[in-house]
């Protein structure tokens, strides 16, 4: 319990301005942490088993370059800015962009069930 309440403090004696970086970077981590469970649950539900495999290993060097890029492209925004809004602002963009992608997203045109076999 003491290291709860000394986030707390801490964060309440933080600027405003510190105080919004730390909940952007905060929700970062949460969807981040969200993101490693629901992917190979959303490709599962979306393509069916039969094929997880080889749809993540098609998926996996989009996600590694993403992965690896990431944090460069955030420091370099904020090397051209001097501000954090605009480089925590784009990646929450971009996550909402994600979310938004996968909600609206439809079944696929041709999916079939995979078929069942006895054990």
């Amino acid at each position: 319990m003491n290291l709860i309440s000394q986030l707390m403090k801490n964060f309440s004696e933080l600027r405003f301005r510190d105080r919004a970086i730390a909940v952007a970077a905060g929700c970062i981590v949460l969807a981040l942490g969200g993101n490693l469970i629901m992917r190979p649950l959303l490709v599962a539900d979306y393509f069916g088993r039969n094929h997880l495999g080889a749809i993540s290993g098609l998926m996996r060097p989009f996600n590694t370059v993403a992965s690896a890029s990431g944090p460069l492209i955030v420091t370099g925004l904020y090397e051209l800015t001097q501000s954090w809004y605009i480089a925590f602002g784009s990646v929450m963009l971009m996550w909402v962009i994600s979310g938004l992608s996968v909600i609206t997203a439809g079944p696929p045109s041709d999916r079939k069930p995979a078929p069942l076999t006895a054990a």
